[in-house]
């Protein structure tokens, strides 16, 4: 009876750390796109936090700089926040082989999923 309540703990603890990891990862990439909203310094008409992510609306249409970087930063921003949950010395959510191909696809997939 021990093993099968190590096998659910483990479960439950890697359910916790994937869930954990989605906030986190989610949450900084739509706090890279704020923050470049605040650091844009034009007339913010208003913002909106929904489903999909937050929205920005401002007086003047936006510069190619500001689309450029509300497009690059958050990238990179999920981009770092899935190689260094999966790929270090940290605990990862679950167990990825740190091929070197497993590290191109998953932080691939990350970039892609979140843009």
């Amino acid at each position: 009876m021990a093993g099968v309540s190590g096998g659910i703990h483990f479960t439950l603890a890697t359910f916790v750390g994937v869930v954990v990891f989605l906030i986190v990862w989610i949450g900084l990439f739509e706090f890279a796109h704020v923050l470049i909203a605040l650091m844009r310094g034009d007339r913010l008409i208003g913002w909106a936090i929904g489903p999909f992510g937050v929205t920005t609306m401002f007086l003047h249409q936006p510069s190619s700089a500001y689309i450029l970087m509300n497009a690059l930063i958050p990238c990179l921003v999920s981009g770092s926040v899935v190689y260094l949950s999966f790929f270090t010395n940290l605990p990862p959510p679950f167990y990825v082989p740190r091929t070197l191909l497993y590290k191109i696809v998953l932080v691939t997939f990350g970039v892609l999923f979140t843009s």
